[in-house]
């Protein structure tokens, strides 16, 4: 199965994920702006906030492989502070934060680096064991049912029933579906795998 890289992926992206063998990250795909390739959506008090790495823009038409993640401004610290505010006071935040701050604080140059490092501590923090491969070349999407279709934001329609869970600021909105999987992490700690293979089993197929 082939994956587009996201930067800590949407919760469906990671239901999608989990289980499959034989994962490949597709990086030498155009490099899409406005899609989780470089950003993700944690929660808020008020409103969602989009966290957006920035990218030197070297080329109109960029292979993933190639994005560069530009550093004139201090956007590890920024986006750390945000996920410190919004999930400071969450349940599992203390016992995942010091994996990720060490991630923030790191200076990859490029864009793929940030997006695996991080994805490797998610995966730990899941307890899960999937491995995976870099794609050599470009693989031509051969049907509607890619995996880099499925996440397409333009494309893709995230089902509205997915189960609900604890949300740090569930008393002030309704439930924020699909939010990043930091939100998931930092909010259900341990039963987050449970509530990713029940998704798989009993949602997934009814796409």
């Amino acid at each position: 199965m082939i994956f587009p890289v996201f930067y800590a992926g949407p919760v469906y992206y990671y239901a999608h994920l989990i289980g499959q063998e034989n994962i490949s990250f597709e990086i030498w795909e155009n490099f899409t702006k406005q899609t989780p390739r470089n950003r993700c959506t944690i929660d808020g008090p008020n409103d969602v906030t989009n966290l957006v790495i920035p990218i030197n823009k070297t080329a109109s038409k960029m292979k993933m492989a190639d994005v560069e993640i530009a550093y004139e401004e201090n956007w590890q610290h920024n986006h750390w502070q945000a996920i410190q505010s919004a999930y400071g006071t969450s349940p599992y935040f203390e016992f995942y934060d010091y994996l990720f701050e060490e991630v923030y604080r790191s200076e990859p140059k490029k864009l793929i680096d940030f997006n695996l490092a991080l994805h490797q501590i998610i995966m730990k923090c899941l307890n899960f064991n999937v491995e995976y491969s870099l794609t050599s070349t470009f693989q031509p999407i051969e049907n509607e049912s890619d995996y880099r279709l499925k996440f397409n934001v333009k494309q893709h329609r995230f089902k509205e029933n997915l189960p609900e869970y604890f949300q740090v600021f569930g008393d002030r909105h309704d439930f924020r579906k699909n939010l990043s999987i930091l939100d998931l992490i930092f909010n259900l700690g341990p039963e987050s795998r449970t509530y990713l293979l029940d998704i798989k089993e009993n949602h997934l197929n009814k796409d």
